[in-house]
């Protein structure tokens, strides 16, 4: 059948000052029955912040980017920089892979603290 993996995902740095730069890097794997060339793939990354008050998490914001990708393992990486005007606290980063009405998910925890 249809499988779609996140092998690897990492956030750097953990901990970063508002308007820092952050570093996005994973890779994962779409596999399917032979026969299948190129399929497309949806990458999403979603920022939510922990509210302390309420304790829970509120989704900020995502984006996602359709690529066409021949089966096998791709690497999806990029770079953001975080508005300066960012409160300090807990986020969560989480990478989605959506392909073949498979997905699968990853998450990392950061930390935005001023210097």
């Amino acid at each position: 059948g249809n499988v779609v993996r996140i092998q690897t995902f990492l956030v750097t740095p953990a901990e970063l000052a508002p308007g820092g730069s952050l570093k996005l890097a994973g890779s994962y794997y779409v596999m399917a029955p032979e026969g299948q060339k190129d399929i497309k793939v949806i990458e999403k990354r979603t920022v939510h912040f922990y509210d302390e008050a309420e304790k829970s998490w509120t989704e900020l914001g995502s984006e996602e980017t359709a690529v066409t990708a021949a089966l096998g393992t791709r690497r999806a990486e990029g770079q953001t920089m975080m508005p300066k005007e960012m409160a300090e606290g807990r986020y969560r980063i989480t990478f989605q892979v959506n392909a073949l009405d498979r997905q699968d998910l990853a998450s990392q925890e950061i930390v935005v603290k001023k210097s």
